[in-house]
């Protein structure tokens, strides 16, 4: 057994695989000998206090890893477990210590038998005071600095809605090529592009006419601003602000896949200038569009960066009731009718659920929203703002090329001005900002075309053939008996998903509830209701 000294003067032992983690400072961890590492680390002596926290790393709580205060006199323990594993990161926890254990003298024990995966544990550190209020604070600051450019603009140049968020997502945009070119160029970009804004901001406030210009968006802007916070709220209202990465993925549907994780992970890369291989499994990191990882490299110098991650996807998806209030505005809904429709949007599953798990959905929808509200408002005279809104929804998420095919079809059929010199002019425009992100795919970390070959081809599986001849493939040896029934399938999906099955689970659950298993029906039947409002339309609304 090796004896170390800890920064609190308690002595670390350690035995088999344990080392200094490379990774965290002040722990220690299996990880360099890979999921094959087993050994144990004693910290102690140390007297407990009414609160106790530590960082752990890996997977506590998978078979064979434990974590626990042990008396040395007598070996009385007691186990330590957290509510979501860290994963391959490291996260903080702290427990409320029974009073029974206050005062006395215990080590802190963590045992890694497992073969599989690596466990990692810090020394013993303060316990911040009220963590849920540190990430709603956390949320109003990442909200703030991702619009400070929009609102510098909007404050100096006027505008809308749409003026606002295209001035942020255009700022995140090229912070995150600041990045790809060089980290430190990228910090420093941060910096300018937040400090200036501040200033402009700052200076613009002062003015009563600058003011004015921003008086229309600040109902929209605060409330989109409050419901991030309640969001967060309910997020970590039972635990869980420790792991805010893995924590939206188990909170409302439990098993959903790590897609919350892509953005910080594409992020970091380019913060810490790491190798672009291995990604995510066999994802690459040309296979999803950056917008939502841009805007966090924008205020990344700023915040801690891990929980800024969550706060930063769930800002940006509130941007979606800005928008929407931008859309009600332009139909000619009054101020009563708009206030009542985004309020019951908001208490909607479906909004809780997509403004948590940040995929991203809701911020390139509200791109969209905001498009729809420029060509109805003022039909044929804004090509450059439609454009931008376009290619940043692009930039957000791949399937909004569908909405944006809807849109071109409803501009058409309405017979707007401008006809096809205005939508030349738009989409123009919408390529310009695409084509540093498909030379980014195509040429430094190709293919890029992942999600095309699963979406339009059935192909879910990384292949190095071309997306044309994956797509000829696909329809050539696909019988009409076998389109049809896919044709089916797609329409079935939009009320009850496929085979029509999701009402018989409820009933059954709801069965189970009638015949005395109340919290097994419930669940069950609850369970359902929720799967039904994230994946199909007609019930996700309401």
């Amino acid at each position: 057994m090796a004896a170390h000294s800890a920064l609190s003067g308690q002595p670390v032992m350690l035995t088999g695989s344990f080392r200094a983690s490379r990774t965290f400072p002040h722990a220690w961890d299996t990880a360099a000998a890979g999921g094959a590492g087993t050994g144990e680390l004693r910290i102690g002596p140390i007297v407990l206090g009414r609160t106790f926290g530590l960082h752990v790393g890996g997977y506590l709580g998978y078979p064979g890893t434990s974590l626990r205060w042990e008396v040395p006199s007598d070996g009385t323990h007691r186990e330590l477990a957290v509510r979501t594993p860290p994963g391959a990161h490291w996260a903080y926890y702290q427990w409320d210590v029974p009073r029974y254990w206050v005062g006395r003298s215990i080590y802190v024990v963590a045992t890694d038998r497992s073969r599989d995966v690596w466990l990692g544990v810090s020394e013993p550190e303060p316990v911040p005071w009220m963590p849920a209020l540190g990430m709603a604070a956390l949320q109003i600051a990442c909200f703030l600095l991702i619009f400070l450019p929009g609102m510098a603009w909007l404050l100096w140049r006027g505008g809308g809605a749409a003026d606002a968020l295209i001035a942020s997502g255009l700022a995140g945009y090229a912070c995150f090529w600041a990045y790809f070119l060089s980290a430190d160029l990228g910090k420093a970009f941060s910096w300018i592009i937040l400090l200036g804004s501040a200033g402009l901001v700052l200076a613009g406030i002062r003015s009563p006419e600058r003011r004015r210009r921003g008086s229309d968006l600040a109902p929209a802007l605060i409330f989109a601003l409050l419901l991030g916070v309640a969001y967060v709220c309910l997020l970590t209202l039972y635990g869980g602000a420790e792991a805010t990465l893995e924590l939206p993925q188990e909170r409302f549907l439990p098993g959903m896949p790590p897609d919350t994780q892509i953005p910080f992970l594409l992020s970091n890369v380019w913060y810490s200038h790491l190798p672009v291989h291995p990604f995510l499994g066999d994802w690459l990191t040309s296979d999803r569009p950056p917008l939502q990882a841009a805007l966090h490299l924008l205020i990344s110098p700023l915040v801690p960066r891990e929980p800024a991650a969550e706060c930063v996807g769930i800002a940006a998806q509130s941007w979606i009731f800005i928008a929407f209030w931008s859309v009600l505005d332009a139909i000619g809904a009054t101020a009563r009718e708009r206030r009542v429709a985004i309020l019951l949007a908001a208490l909607s599953g479906f909004m809780l659920f997509n403004c948590t798990f940040v995929w991203p959905k809701l911020l390139p929808a509200a791109l969209l929203l905001l498009a729809f509200a420029e060509i109805e408002r003022q039909p044929g005279r804004t090509p450059l703002r439609v454009g931008l809104l376009g290619g940043l929804a692009m930039l957000g998420h791949a399937g909004s090329a569908f909405a944006l095919l809807g849109l071109a079809l409803w501009y058409f059929w309405r017979r707007c001005p401008g006809g096809w010199p205005y939508m030349g002019r738009a989409g123009g425009i919408l390529i310009a900002c695409l084509i540093p992100w498909v030379l980014y795919q195509k040429v430094f970390d190709p293919p890029g075309d992942r999600l095309l070959k699963w979406h339009l081809a059935g192909a879910p599986d990384p292949t190095a053939s071309s997306f044309g001849s994956v797509l000829v493939h696909a329809y050539r040896t696909l019988g009409w008996k076998a389109w049809l029934a896919g044709r089916w399938e797609n329409v079935s999906h939009l009320f009850f998903g496929p085979g029509w099955h999701s009402l018989a689970k409820m009933a059954a659950g709801m069965g189970t509830t009638l015949a005395g298993g109340h919290l097994e029906g419930w669940m069950r039947a609850a369970l359902e209701l929720r799967v039904n409002q994230m994946f199909l339309f007609f019930p996700s609304l309401g």
